[in-house]
Formats: C-alpha cells, structure tokens, sequence
C-alpha cells in the first residue's frame, strides 16, 4: 500500500544560489520528516529530475541542478551508499546533450553520482493488473533496483494540461516507442 503523498513549500530568496537552493530544498524536506526518514543506510537512491530536452533551468522547463544536487547531496548525508541521477530525455532529444546543458554532467562528476540515460539502459516489463490501454510496460531496471526514488519534476504548464508535475515527469522512466504511445492515447 502506497502511503499518502505529502507536499512541503519552502521559500528560496536566491534561486541562483547553490546554498540559498539547498537550504529551501533541505527546509522542505524536513517538513515532511527529512529526507533521512525515506533513506536508510546502505540505500540506493535514483533521483529523477525532469529534463525534457537541452534546456537552461531558467526557461523553467527543466528541474534545476541545484536543487538535483541538494537532493543528492542530502541522500548520501542520510546515508545512501549508491546515488544515480536517472532521465530519458522527450522525444527526439539527446540525453547526454541535456545532461550537459543543464549542468547535471559536471555536478554528477564533482558530487560523485552516476547519470543513468534511461533510453540506454536495461529494461523489464512491468505489469499493469485490470490496465485499461496498457497491460504493461517496459521500465528501466534502475527502477526496481532501488531502494528509495525521488520524483523531482518542475511545475510548469504544458500545451495539452494545466500543469504538469510528478506524474508526468515519471513519463521519462518510459521507452521512446511508449512515451509516443502515451501521445496517442493523450496521457501526455
């Protein structure tokens, strides 16, 4: 059973500003308990920032490497001994391009986590019981594999919803021929 999702809004003065965004970041946290209470020693952690294609964080359609890096960084403080940034890119994008333009390649390597290209990684077949248009899809392994998964998306708006948000951001964990599949169906 799924435990109910919580949300916590933290007010950053300086959203340029690695520590101004790590401490927002860490304050949010601890409003709904600290990071230290989803991650246990020996973990591991996938963080999955929403990076849909190679764009600067400041245009608002990516997650911000700040706040990638404070969520990183927090989980090997709380303990976790393997710490992975995960993104398939959207359709038609380059993922190591993204990785390099929104600054997650050199923050991966300066804080010591791997960056998982989703598109290039080993996948299963995940079942959906009583699915009305999929009965199962293909996700990375990286997935099943973890211990604790931290959905980082961005809030913005999209042409087809409202807004979008975590849910959609899961939508890079999928396979190119899916995510199109999604489209067809309108589960952008």
């Amino acid at each position: 059973m799924m435990n109910k999702p919580q949300v916590a809004i933290a007010k950053c003065q300086k959203i340029h500003d690695y520590l101004s965004v790590r401490k927002a970041v860490k304050e949010s946290l601890d409003l709904i308990g600290g990071l230290d209470s989803l991650v246990s020693p020996g973990d591991r952690v996938l963080v999955k920032p929403n990076l849909i294609a190679p764009y600067h964080y400041t245009t608002g359609a990516t997650t911000s490497p700040h706040v990638i890096r404070a969520l990183c960084e927090l989980a090997k403080e709380a303990g976790a001994r393997k710490v992975s940034i995960a993104e398939g890119s959207g359709v038609g994008s380059k993922t190591e391009e993204v990785f390099a333009v929104t600054g997650l390649k050199e923050i991966s390597a300066r804080i010591g986590v791997d960056l998982i290209n989703l598109k290039k990684t080993k996948t299963v077949y995940l079942g959906i019981p009583n699915g009305k248009v999929f009965r199962r899809l293909k996700i990375p392994e990286v997935f099943m594999e973890a211990d604790v998964v931290v959905n980082a998306p961005v809030m913005k708006t999209h042409d087809v919803f409202p807004a979008t948000l975590g849910l959609k951001n899961m939508k890079g964990a999928l396979q190119e021929k899916d995510k199109k599949r999604f489209h067809k169906w309108g589960g952008h």
